[in-house]
């Protein structure tokens, strides 16, 4: 028994690690800030990638929560906005995150399609963001159309027909804005399309919906409870917007109008303004008691920001094309200046109109996409930079203004949130735990200690991972890192195409290594950037020669680079026009060195069912070789490949889908070796020293593989689960990078960072001896109750 027992013993192995989250540096990317005026001070919340942060008074620490619902019945994820809240898509119509997150009234306002629900409702909060609930979209009644109206004399045409997604009411005359509710309602058919819906927030003029074409009203009182029974009808009225273009049935073949911005009318400016953009943004007003929007203006241009100076009949309007301002109720626009003639063209990204006080005039804010800021006091005569540019463009994405408090808020990409406390003239970030940053690049430096890339910098950690201590070795916005094993010295690729190489004794040295200029060289895709738009100079990708102080860079739409004297200059590597010419509609998702002057990478074709090629060259990429192809999987799947700098030249290890391989030959041939990723898929791979590092999915589970003795016939492997925290929001698309430092190993997803304690191997046996003693074990078991079974017949 004893035997059994010690036997049965050795083979309950550690089978499982819990992952733990390691804090972020502080600082990052916010999307906006929504602004709660308060008694007696203000509270921000700030939705990021990585959830909402909350700043109580506008004082001390942020404080990051997690969004829930109200309502038990339904168990949807509501209203955290991560990185697909505010997605691409919709931002490539311009909209402005206030636009699709904002605050009024005391109450937080989440636009539908921002939130992973995807629902047709919104979601509201009235407690800074901690618990959301829906609010339905207002309905499109299906009206029959009106009798055409007498000819009169008008600047614009009247409006088209309906769009089949968001169909308008039909016109009705109202002075004051709303439709004539005299009129019977039709049955409601439609709702609008929630890819176009976002918020005209005017403050004490109102809080508006606007669609594509469609334009409510919020009828809520100010201090009227938001109830959950609420039909549309209670809560938005429809304005009309007859007089406006909104479709064009004589010319299919032209972009559709899309209903862009609008200012309600106030007691300084007795009329209504809203924009429209086709080819052309064409401006339309509506004069006090008049049923009609006319068109006044067209300019070029799609237009970012409508704004008024309160108290006043000025109106600015930002576009692509520039800052424009109108003091003639928009029959006139001139464009205003905000750079000196040396500067280049840059466009603004945001504005801000801070009201004027008894102490101070109106003042205008402008944010520009290189990171400056200008202020003006003379209504945009002149302009005065007063946040200079960032040398990775980390622009000012939105500004947040309370009035009550005259204080000012810049939502930044990667600086975290900047506050100003005299109306612009100074800028101080608050970031204090708000730990916004996103990892790019992850990495160990020569005493072995943790390095993190992120968009706020390069960072050492320094303490133990679950403190979130890091200490700013630079503050550039990195995207790639390589720590060189002879020296000890750091390069780290930025947004912008500098390479920085940062010696042990804190000395460094800055190349604008990727070009300016459009090369036309295929595309560099690395795997851990999946789903983001990098900048074309943005470095992707540092390698070196194990055996020689030449250096390659890639870029992600500049090519690739080369540095001989360990990446203190850098020049443009041509690559073989035939083999560009071969790579024509395809990108480059991979590459290694090795030895000598080979290099391999990988290539992946823009259409799906093309198949992934190995290439290899055998003199630094002057000349190529297609050596292997691999057949792609019903769903996307990256092709790792490594080299181990103690092995044999030419010999490769791959990782693809559910094959782990390696090969003698550069690549020519392979031998697959098996293990638990053969039932499974192969989310990352990566070589330490002689350790293989494989994430693994199988049946929605991911496990960390150690694989050794890949040269023996059956190499060794040890298997365990990953047991994430709140595994909710962690999928197979999330886990980007893995490295090992100091007894932990570290995880880089798009939810954050992870840390685990890294087995040790004496801990547990060989798989080959683990199951034998599993064997023998359950054998003397057996026999053994067999004997006492007969001792006691």
């Amino acid at each position: 028994m004893l035997i059994a027992g010690f036997l049965a013993g050795c083979v309950e192995e550690r089978s499982s690690i819990d992952l733990q989250r390691v804090p972020m540096p502080e600082g990052g990317s916010v999307y906006t800030v929504a602004v709660l005026d308060g008694d007696p001070e203000p509270s921000l919340v700030a939705p990021s990638h990585a959830g909402l942060f909350i700043h109580h008074s506008d004082r001390g620490a942020w404080e990051h929560i997690q969004p829930r619902s109200q309502d038990a019945l339904r168990q949807q994820r509501l209203g955290q906005p991560n990185d697909e809240a505010l997605t691409p898509a919709r931002r490539a119509l311009n909209f402005r995150p206030s636009e699709l997150f904002t605050a009024h009234d005391s109450r937080l306002w989440l636009a539908p399609g921002v939130s992973e629900t995807g629902t047709q409702e919104f979601l509201t909060s009235e407690d800074l963001g901690r618990t959301w609930s829906r609010t339905p979209l207002p309905i499109i009644a299906a009206q029959p159309e009106d009798p055409p109206d007498e000819p009169e004399t008008s600047d614009a045409p009247d409006a088209g027909s309906d769009t089949q997604d968001e169909r308008p009411p039909s016109d009705q005359p109202a002075p004051d804005g709303p439709t004539d509710e005299t009129q019977p309602p039709a049955e409601p058919t439609l709702r609008p399309n929630p890819a176009h819906l976002r918020f005209v927030n005017t403050g004490e003029l109102g809080f508006y919906l606007m669609g594509a074409n469609n334009l409510w009203k919020l009828k809520l009182p100010a201090d009227a409870p938001l109830r959950a029974d609420a039909q549309p009808e209670e809560l938005w009225e429809n304005i009309s917007l007859r007089g406006a273009q909104l479709d064009d049935d004589s010319n299919r073949t032209k972009l559709p109008y899309m209903l862009r911005h609008y200012l309600p009318a106030a007691p300084q400016r007795p009329y209504e303004m809203l924009t429209m953009l086709r080819e052309r943004l064409h401006i339309y007003r509506r004069d006090a008691g008049e049923p009609k929007f006319k068109e006044v203006a067209v300019l070029d241009g799609a237009d970012s920001q409508l704004a008024t100076v309160p108290g006043t009949n000025l109106v600015l309007i930002l576009t692509s094309e520039g800052l424009f301002k109108s003091e003639d109720d928009g029959k006139t626009w001139n464009r205003l200046t905000w750079y000196s003639l040396t500067q280049d063209d840059t466009q603004g990204q945001a504005l801000q109109v801070l009201a004027a006080t008894p102490d101070h005039p109106a003042t205008l804010l402008l944010a520009l996409e290189d990171g400056a800021i200008y202020r003006s006091d003379d209504l945009g005569e002149k302009f005065t930079e007063v946040r200079p540019p960032d040398l990775d463009l980390r622009g000012v994405v939105d500004f947040a203004y309370s009035r009550k408090h005259d204080r000012v808020w810049a939502a930044t990409n990667g600086a975290g949130v900047l506050r100003s406390l005299d109306r612009g003239k100074t800028w101080q970030n608050i970031n204090d735990e708000l730990r916004a940053t996103r990892a790019s690049d992850i990495g160990a430096d020569e005493s072995d200690a943790f390095l993190l890339g992120t968009d706020a910098g390069l960072y050492r950690l320094a303490g133990r991972p679950e403190s979130g201590q890091w200490q700013m070795l630079q503050p550039r916005a990195i995207t790639a890192i390589r720590v060189e094993h002879d020296s000890g010295a750091i390069l780290s690729g930025t947004t912008t195409g500098a390479i920085v190489r940062l010696e042990t004794s804190g000395k460094s040295s800055v190349s604008q290594a990727a070009p300016s200029a459009p090369t036309g060289a295929t595309a560099f895709r690395a795997p851990r950037f999946r789903g983001m738009d990098l900048p074309p100079r943005a470095i992707v990708a540092i390698e070196a020669h194990p055996d020689n102080p030449q250096v390659y860079a890639w870029s992600a739409h500049r090519g690739p680079l080369t540095s001989l004297d360990s990446g203190v200059s850098w020049t443009s590597l041509a690559l073989n026009p035939a083999f560009e010419s071969a790579l024509e509609g395809s990108y480059i998702s991979n590459f290694t060195t090795e030895v000598g002057e080979r290099i391999y990478l990988v290539t992946r074709g823009l259409n799906p069912s093309a198949p992934t090629q190995l290439w290899r060259s055998y003199n630094n990429g002057e000349t190529w070789h297609a050596v292997s192809s691999l057949e792609r999987g019903p769903r996307p799947s990256d092709v790792f490949l490594a080299h181990n700098p103690s092995l044999s030249p030419e010999n490769v290890f791959m990782a693809h889908r559910n094959r782990f391989a390696r090969s003698l030959d550069g690549g020519s041939s392979w031998r697959d070796l098996r293990g638990p990723w053969s039932d499974g898929e192969i989310l990352l791979y990566e070589l330490i020293d002689d350790k293989h590092l494989l994430i693994v999915e199988s049946f929605q589970t991911t496990y960390l593989v150690l694989v050794t003795d890949t040269e023996q016939e059956r190499p060794s492997f040890r298997n365990y689960q990953l047991n994430w925290p709140k595994r909710r929001g962690i999928d197979r698309a999330d886990i980007h990078n893995i490295s090992v430092q100091g007894g932990y190993f570290f995880l880089s997803t798009d939810r954050g960072l992870y840390t685990g304690k890294v087995p040790d191997e004496h801990q547990r046996l060989p798989n080959g001896l683990a199951v034998l003693i599993t064997i023998i074990s359950v054998a003397l078991l057996t026999l053994l109750g067999f004997g006492i079974m007969r001792a006691t017949a």
